[in-house]
């Protein structure tokens, strides 16, 4: 089923609601190691702002009783120790409510995870030969749809009737879940102004490039070239 967003659960409908499998989507963002102080301030607030929204939602729609988070294959401690090395921001939104009564799932399979990470980094790298790409891209697609089955039936098998969840994933594209659950995407407008902040980051990093560049081409004869990786400024994913 489509998700929906929050506001669109009105009193008329929370009864209903009430009485459905529900799966509450927070989209997935990790810390980034090296990230200058304005993107993890960012962060800090984004998660925040998820757990006061899944906070409201639950009062409208019912507590979530199962947690799952993407990347992560083991259930109750386990789990939370990963999330501690992994994702810390997204801590005080699990652990309250574990506390409370939730339980925390496997979501991934480990091997289904790591073939599927591991044929991406290979698609990544790009190929002479088409016959090489086409087997790469086919094994991608193939483990993918594993990977996606597996945590699928994690949460089709664990979400009971009238039970609400939350998912913490980039995307629930391809994971096709069953009609019966009715998703809810958490989207407080701190994600807007993270995207923001990272497009922004994004373009500086390419302009003060494109800028050296033109100085390296076009700047005094007597100036010593610039040493490569020169800039200072951080952009996203480097």
């Amino acid at each position: 089923m489509p998700a929906q967003p929050l506001g669109r659960i009105d009193r008329q409908d929370a009864a209903v609601i009430l009485g459905e499998r529900k799966l509450y989507v927070a989209a997935l963002l990790y810390p980034i190691p090296g990230a200058p102080q304005g993107y993890t301030d960012r962060l800090t607030a984004y998660w925040k702002a998820i757990d006061t929204h899944v906070a409201k939602l639950e009062a409208r729609a019912g507590v979530v009783k199962h947690i799952f988070h993407e990347g992560v294959a083991d259930a109750g401690e386990s789990a939370l120790e990963a999330i501690k090395e992994i994702n810390p921001p997204a801590m005080s939104v699990i652990k309250s409510r574990i506390d409370a009564g939730a339980e925390f799932e496997a979501l991934e399979n480990d091997e289904a995870f790591a073939e599927t990470v591991d044929w991406s980094r290979c698609a990544q790298l790009g190929f002479m030969s088409r016959k090489v790409a086409d087997v790469v891209s086919e094994a991608y697609r193939k483990a993918t749809e594993a990977r996606f089955n597996h945590m699928r039936q994690a949460i089709e098998e664990t979400l009971g009737q009238s039970e609400a969840g939350l998912l913490i994933a980039a995307s629930t594209r391809g994971l096709q879940l069953s009609a019966t659950i009715h998703l809810y995407n958490v989207v407080p407008p701190e994600l807007d102004e993270l995207m923001r902040w990272l497009r922004d980051a994004s373009a500086q990093g390419r302009e003060q490039y494109e800028s050296e560049e033109e100085t390296r081409e076009h700047g005094p004869a007597d100036e010593p070239p610039a040493k490569p990786g020169g800039s200072k400024l951080w952009v996203p994913g480097t």
